[in-house]
């Protein structure tokens, strides 16, 4: 991971750019689409940016020496997460057309 810290917008902002590159294995490098993996890469660099804004917050507010906890990323729940968005978008329009039907 390559991080660069730069001044932001405002006086008091700071703006902190990330880049990373992920190397797949296994199944997912196998089969997996490019979206499916742009994806999981989107929401990685989500629950990254939620946990280092989470921790700077909880650190700005402690008390010096004391722990900060920040969650971990949990993968099977990730995964879980994009299959079921990928499902409910491939499903909904059947859905649509068999309401449809049943109203005409």
């Amino acid at each position: 991971m390559e991080f660069r810290v730069r001044s932001g917008a405002q006086p008091d902002r700071t703006r902190l750019e990330v880049d990373s590159e992920i190397t797949l294995a296994g199944v997912l490098a196998q089969f997996g689409k490019a979206a499916v993996v742009n994806e999981i890469a989107k929401r990685i660099a989500e629950q990254f940016a939620d946990n280092l804004s989470r921790r700077l917050n909880e650190t700005a507010q402690a008390s010096p020496g004391s722990p900060v906890s920040v969650p971990q990323i949990e993968a099977g729940r990730l995964l879980l997460d994009i299959a079921s968005a990928r499902i409910a978008q491939a499903v909904t329009p059947f859905c649509t057309k068999l309401r449809l039907r049943r109203k005409s």
